[in-house]
């Protein structure tokens, strides 16, 4: 039987899901809660139990994406080296975001969203980040001296920003997850080591 808490997930999942599809449609700035709530047939007091506005919808994808991840990746991703899992991790990351298309990404990724903030918000990506660096380092690799698993989590995550960031200065016109994959590659090199 399903509790309260996984079957509002479910319903802010459909909301969310109703909300893409529109956007693909209309685009962000044309997005409208009453658009959302006439398609997802729910009333603009059942929207507001579950998001606070249209911004806030574009970060529910935050709130899946631990256990999309975990799901994503099997024994496979486990037998990579430390530094591929990482690596392998933020493409992943940048081809799921753009799996949501341009206009989400530009929407949500732009300096009025606090979640990106990642030195004020603890986010999912900061957190899987360190875990992999905590297990690189008890399989015997090295951070530069002086710094932290955090300092590193925060450095790689402000690269994959930038990434993104030209990603959509340039309309998405490269293959976000095989440049992140590319940089990254060049990158984690310098930071962790054996």
């Amino acid at each position: 039987m399903s509790t309260t808490y996984e079957m509002d997930n479910i319903e802010k999942k459909r909301i969310f899901d109703v909300a893409l599809t529109i956007m693909e449609e209309v685009g962000y700035d044309n997005l409208s809660i009453r658009k959302i709530c006439e398609d997802a047939d729910i009333s603009i007091g059942k929207f507001y139990r579950y998001f606070q506005s249209k911004q806030e919808i574009l970060s529910f994808f935050y709130k899946q994406l631990e256990s999309n991840f975990r799901n994503s990746f099997d024994d496979q991703f486990r037998a990579l080296d430390i530094k591929d899992q990482l690596i392998d991790f933020y493409a992943w990351f940048t081809g799921y975001i753009s799996s949501f298309g341009f206009d989400f990404v530009i929407n949500f990724f732009n300096n009025q969203n606090p979640l990106l903030n990642t030195h004020v918000y603890n986010n999912e990506i900061i957190n899987i980040t360190d875990e992999l660096l905590v297990n690189a380092i008890q399989n015997g690799y090295k951070l530069p001296e002086g710094t932290t698993v955090r300092n590193i989590s925060y450095d790689i995550c402000v690269i994959v920003k930038g990434i993104i960031f030209d990603w959509c200065v340039r309309h998405g016109e490269f293959d976000i997850k095989q440049y992140s994959k590319e940089l990254l590659g060049k990158c984690i090199e310098g930071i962790i080591y054996a």
